[in-house]
């Protein structure tokens, strides 16, 4: 039986689907990412904490914006990845010589969605503050404020994120051999 809460995520789910996979289209350049972005939109509406009364006001603009953010979410942790795999020497797997081949860009596909994985397993604060510094340019110290810890605790929280990170893709590159 379904609660009036995921009725309604359904009923918008059913009646919009077509236009906000279409919108994410246009965001990710990529249908089957922009039909997972649409099933994660619905799987956070159904839990999110918000009330009925904006998915009932403004269903649709609280659909698409849930949508966006989920998409820019992604963006960032791929950005991350891509800076971070510029920032991590001697990767297990990744070619740097600039003529990789298929089976090349096939393994860094590969090894990107692998360091993304290991982004997700850091704490909050970690993962933050490699985002924070290698995404946003930020400097320590303007780290240091928006986490509200000071400027050696942000060295120290990149300095694990990216040796996290390093482990966990010189642990999956050898599981790969």
């Amino acid at each position: 039986m379904t609660n009036p809460r995921q009725q309604l995520v359904f009923s918008l789910a059913k009646e919009m689907h077509a236009d906000l996979v279409r919108f994410l289209r246009g965001r990710l350049r990529d249908r089957d990412e922009a039909e997972e972005v649409a099933q994660a939109t619905y799987v956070r509406l159904l839990e999110s904490e918000a009330g009925e009364g904006d998915l009932i006001a403004n269903g649709r603009a609280y659909m698409f914006r849930t949508a966006a953010n989920i998409a820019h979410d992604r963006w960032r942790r791929r950005a991350l990845g891509n800076a971070v795999l510029v920032q991590i020497r001697d990767v297990p797997g990744i070619h740097r010589d600039g003529e990789s081949t298929p089976e090349d860009l096939f393994v860094a596909r590969s090894r990107l969605d692998d360091l993304v994985r290991a982004l997700d397993e850091l704490p909050e604060n970690c993962r933050k503050a490699l985002l924070l510094g290698r995404l946003n340019g930020l400097s320590h110290k303007e780290i240091a404020a928006r986490l509200g810890v000071s400027v050696s605790m942000v060295k120290k929280y990149q300095r694990r994120a990216l040796s996290h990170c390093h482990r966990r893709l010189y642990e999956t590159g050898q599981e790969a051999r």
